[in-house]
């Protein structure tokens, strides 16, 4: 805060009241579950996975890459 204060960045900071609730009680909007996804770069090829993949397909198209 006083590192803030001398940079003149802010001109003053207060101390916000919070409540503390257990997970339970707590009311969190629903966020909808992103599929698994991942990228794989290998040399100049990129490859975007979405969702789920079988490993040997997974393999058959890495070895393309490699090639």
């Amino acid at each position: 805060r006083r590192q803030a204060r001398a940079t003149g960045s802010v001109e003053e900071l207060r101390l916000v009241p919070v409540t503390v609730v257990r997970e339970d009680q707590a009311q969190m909007p629903a966020v909808p579950a992103l599929p698994p996804s991942m990228e794989l770069t290998v040399r100049d090829v990129t490859v975007r996975i979405c969702g789920a993949v079988e490993a040997e397909h997974l393999r058959t198209v890495l070895a393309a890459i490699r090639e």
